[in-house]
């Protein structure tokens, strides 16, 4: 340092200031005193080439996190002084910016508020626009919302500065002043500029947080956004009544319409995360419906645009959070003259009328982004109309029949919100027919929806139209199986389905039960005798429907499990279809939680499995709810016995599988509520008054409980997540073995002996982010195989009972095999399964992966007890991620068959 200090050469300065920080960085002890020497050269005394080697040093130090200490007002003024000064560069300047909002990040709050700048920072932002220089700017203005997060964080910190000042809005209007700069001269010439468009991104991203923190700027940044949209209106209106280049005007037109996109996707966002916050309201709906308004009542923006703005309209993210549920909600369409039953209906229409402009324009493959929107907001008869028209526009026979699985899917979900849809709307039927919605289709696939012939909507027979959308779903599904017969195609898609059929044919089934018991639907009574033995039968077959539907919720974890790269919006819808089925279960299942019936023969099993069934449904209900319900869920565990608590094999969860359930489900999470309370009270009143009416009475209240949640379980719009039209190869693994002990091909083995095996496992359509994969192997005397079956080709690995509870005991023997550290673990087990004439073996093995994604490794099977035959073995493999989560991975080719004989 003294060398440093006594020398007047600057390059012998420069040299020294890089070997000191170099040197400094190896130590977190010399690193508070560095910085402190290195700010010292920030004055002014010092040559531009040594100012800007210090501020390029101290971004070494803070790039290497190494910035935990104390500042002092000297420190931040000489990063304040370097901001506005003529003499250096820019690039410098933006050094300077980058190593304040490290600070900021850092050290808030030990920083005193009274040496921040904030006007300094603001006029850097604001002086920056004109000159279009981007970093400064956004520097200075990501500098700014992390001041206004981080002092909201440590509540009244900074307060004076940012809480009850201009500064939140007037960095509102810098965000958006800035948008428009950066767009003007893209709309005028007409060129695309990446890095412009990326500092849009980042400036739209930037509001975002801004608005997480401080929801009061709701309305603001709304109404900032219309603004941007009429000075877009603006321009155009100059554009088009004094340019004479015609190119260059369509050019231009193509950049607004590329940035009204980016502004859906931001409203999109902004809105989902409202309502996950809980701050939408009729304020928020107002200033949204005003902006689509706008947009949809332009000639600006093409009827692409027009449509998925006014789709926004439709989503219950919107408009569902303003409506009372004890009222019906309707509203007064002025240009049908139609009362409506809500907005979503409503607005629907709107969008359909968008939607045929968009067709009759041949803009097929907006067309087809609009149907796939309106599939994710559940806007069925938009989607519905679109994918029946596309249909015969494509010459390709995979797309057709891609696009005829999405139209039977659309259709599928049309005729349940038609159903649905009460009397007083059948003019809605009118207003489609005028529309040319193929209501025709409805009608002959879905004769029970009961329309007579003014076409007015009676009570729907509500099993009967599930079971109308249940033969739709399914052909969806074979449509796609008949098409893509290769494992890797569409798995994401046709396990969807498949879940959702199974889900409806489990509603179904309960719904056709409880149509046979008088007193559900309707006031009629029967006699105690035949009442009591009738109802039991009934309880029953519902309760062994509960179990199937509380296996279909462990499927929807695994599916969220088992889609590494699907995004967070989705895997939140497919959390939330989780519960809705758990919650199914739950319900159907309540005879298991009311004491003094005659439970044991209603499960038809022995009393201790019938505990763990109670325990079961609790479980499976209690720990999705836990981090949105907490109050709910801790009634639930009140209704077992800790006694009754499984095995907690049975209740394990990928690490990285949290049940974080989107804001859209909170519906479901409301009629959970009213359910638990309600067998709570139920398990009451059964052990407070044990006579033999009481119980036949509480059965009653049950099974009319049980019906009434299911009918507002099917109000419920069902969502679809985005990654369902990712049509991309799926990632999963594929199992090869060979037979160790014999060179000729297949695999046999003489009865009573071990089948040793060489196994390849293969990683497929992922890149390499885990060296080590896990694997396991099962095989049960039922898994006998006849030689019609070994040729079988199209493989569903979700098709199998087994995958779910072979997921199960894999993740146990990871969990243990990860925390003892024995890779090299290889266990064979042999037991018996639920059924004791169901004999099978595990066995469980790591492979390490090598560059390619292939492992190799063996295991034995003691199959000695096997009778002479052919066998299935049936398979499940998984990796762990570098961040330690639990991923399952689908398997993509069925297990390998050897014989015995």
């Amino acid at each position: 340092l003294k060398l440093l200090l006594d020398s007047l050469e600057e390059d012998y300065q420069i040299a020294l200031l890089v070997s000191l920080s170099k040197l400094a960085s190896t130590s977190t002890m010399l690193t508070s005193d560095q910085v402190e020497f290195l700010f010292s050269f920030l004055s002014q005394e010092n040559t531009i080439r040594v100012r800007t080697t210090t501020l390029r040093c101290l971004c070494f130090i803070f790039s290497k996190g190494l910035c935990h200490f104390s500042v002092g007002p000297n420190l931040v003024q000489a990063l304040f002084s370097t901001l506005d000064e003529p003499a250096l560069p820019s690039n410098i300047q933006c050094e300077a910016l980058w190593i304040l909002r490290k600070m900021l990040l850092y050290m808030l709050p030990s920083l005193p508020s009274n040496i921040l700048d904030l006007s300094k920072l603001l006029s850097i932002a604001e002086n920056a626009c004109p000159s279009l220089f981007m970093s400064k700017s956004l520097l200075a203005t990501r500098v700014l919302v992390d001041m206004s997060i981080k002092f909201k964080e440590h509540g009244d910190l900074g307060s004076g500065l940012f809480c009850s000042s201009p500064t939140l809005s007037q960095l509102i209007s810098l965000i958006i002043n800035r948008i428009t700069l950066l767009m003007k001269p893209l709309f005028d010439l007409g060129q695309a500029d990446v890095l412009a468009l990326k500092e849009v991104n980042n400036l739209l991203y930037l509001l975002l947080l801004m608005v997480g923190e401080h929801p009061e700027l709701i309305a603001l940044v709304l109404d900032q956004i219309s603004t941007f949209i009429r000075n877009i209106s603006n321009m155009h209106d100059i554009i088009t009544t004094t340019q004479a280049d015609i190119l260059r005007h369509e050019k231009g037109m193509a950049m607004r319409l590329k940035v009204a996109c980016k502004l859906h996707r931001f409203l999109l966002t902004f809105l989902e995360n409202l309502s996950e916050a809980g701050t939408i309201n009729m304020v928020v709906y107002d200033k949204v419906k005003l902006l689509v308004k706008h947009i949809c009542e332009g000639n600006l923006f093409d009827c692409y645009t027009q449509t998925i703005y006014s789709l926004l309209l439709h989503s219950r993210v919107i408009w569902h959070h303003n409506l009372d549920e004890s009222e019906d909600s309707c509203i007064f369409d002025r240009n049908s003259g139609m009362l409506l039953d809500n907005c979503s209906v409503g607005q629907e229409l709107v969008s359909f009328k968008f939607a045929k402009k968009v067709l009759a324009e041949n803009m097929n493959w907006s067309a087809y982004k609009v149907g796939s929107f309106s599939v994710c907001q559940g806007a069925w008869f938009v989607a519905t109309f679109i994918f029946q028209q596309l249909i015969t526009q494509v010459h390709s026979e995979s797309c057709s029949c891609w696009l005829k699985s999405l139209f039977q899917f659309a259709c599928s979900e049309a005729k349940l919100t038609l159903s649905l849809l009460k009397k007083r709307s059948s003019s809605l039927v009118d207003w489609l027919e005028t529309m040319e919605f193929p209501l025709s289709l409805l009608r002959k696939d879905l004769g029970e929806m009961d329309l007579d012939g003014a076409d007015n909507l009676n009570e729907p027979n509500y099993g009967k139209v599930l079971l109308g959308a249940y033969n739709s779903i399914c052909s969806s599904k074979e449509t796609l199986e008949t098409a893509f017969t290769l494992g890797q195609s569409f798995c994401f898609q046709k396990w969807f389905l498949f879940l959702r059929a199974k889900v409806l044919r489990a509603v179904v089934d309960v719904l056709d039960t409880l149509e046979t018991i008088p007193f559900v639907s309707e006031s009629s009574s029967i006699t105690e005798e035949v009442g009591k033995s009738f109802m039991v039968q009934c309880l029953q077959r519902i309760v062994q429907i509960s179990l199937r539907l509380k296996r279909i919720a462990e499927e929807f974890d695994l599916v969220g499990a088992s889609f590494i790269d699907i995004d967070n919006k989705s895997a939140k819808i497919i959390s939330g279809l989780a519960l809705s089925c758990s919650l199914v279960a739950f319900i159907t299942g309540f005879a298991l939680f009311v004491p003094n019936l005659p439970t044991a023969s209603i499960a038809r099993c022995p009393e201790s499995s019938e505990n763990i069934l109670r325990a079961y449904l609790v479980q499976n209900l209690a720990g999705r709810l836990w981090q949105t319900d907490r109050e709910t869920s801790e009634k639930l565990c009140q209704l077992i016995d800790l006694r009754e608590q499984p095995d907690k094999r049975f209740c394990l969860l990928s690490g990285n599988q949290v049940f974080n359930i989107s804001s859209e489900a909170r519906e479901v999470i409301v009629l959970c509520s009213h359910a638990v309370s309600r067998i709570a009270c139920f398990k009451i009143e059964a052990a407070r008054e044990q006579s033999e009416e009481n119980i036949t009475g509480i059965i009653k209240d049950g099974l009319k409980l049980t019906f009434k949640i299911l009918m507002k379980w099917m109000e419920i719009p069902f969502r679809t997540p985005k990654y369902f039209f990712r049509l991309r190869p799926s990632i999963g693994s594929e199992l090869f073995a060979e037979n160790v002990s014999e060179a000729t091909n297949g695999l046999h083995i003489s009865p009573g002996q071990h089948l040793s095996l060489s196994l390849c496992l293969q990683l497929k359509n992922l890149p390499l982010q885990s060296t080590k994969l896990y694997c396991m192997l099962r095989c049960g005397v039922s898994s006998i195989e006849r030689k019609e079956e070994q040729c079988r080709s199209g493989f569903q690995a979700w098709e199998t009972d087994e995958m779910v509870e072979m997921n199960k005991e894999l993740f146990r023997y990871v969990t243990e095999s990860e925390s003892t550290s024995d890779n090299t673990m290889n266990i064979n087990k042999r037991g018996c399964g639920i059924d004791d004439d169901r004999e099978f073996v595990n066995s469980f093995v790591c492979f390490k992966l090598n560059e390619r994604g292939i492992g190799f490794s063996g295991c034995s099977l003691d199959v000695s007890g096997f009778p002479t035959g052919s066998y299935r073995i049936k398979w499940h493999s998984c990796c762990v991620d570098n961040q330690s989560n639990y991923w399952s991975l689908l398997p993509l080719n069925a297990g390998p068959v050897f014989t015995i004989q």
